[in-house]
């Protein structure tokens, strides 16, 4: 969960980043099936990462739990950036610029 933090403190390495690439893996195989559900504005890939198995150690519970909040707290941090309109009306969260832009590239 490095990737979302940016911080050395949740401990983890590049393999444990198996959960966010078969995160990733199951999207693009879902769109191959059916390309509208990428047009889905509130799709969160990420949303199952941190998600433990039923026979999961406490350990590994634990783990998972740090990566869930690591994961929540990175969200939370990146719907709260602001950035400026183009045509420097206002300061809306980035994310909608990005998304709208996206979804509707005529909003502004």
């Amino acid at each position: 969960m490095q990737f979302f933090t940016n911080s050395k403190e949740v401990g983890y390495s590049p393999a444990d980043m198996g959960p966010v690439a078969d995160s990733l893996y199951e999207l693009l195989c879902d769109l191959e099936a059916d390309g509208s559900k990428g047009m889905d504005i509130g799709l969160d890939v990420f949303k199952a990462v941190g998600d433990s198995p039923e026979d999961a150690s406490p350990e590994q519970r634990a783990k998972d739990q740090t990566t869930k909040e690591a994961y929540k707290s990175w969200k939370l941090d990146y719907l709260k950036r602001q950035g400026q309109c183009t045509d420097a009306s206002a300061k809306v969260p980035m994310w909608q610029l990005a998304v709208a832009g996206m979804f509707d590239p005529g909003v502004r």
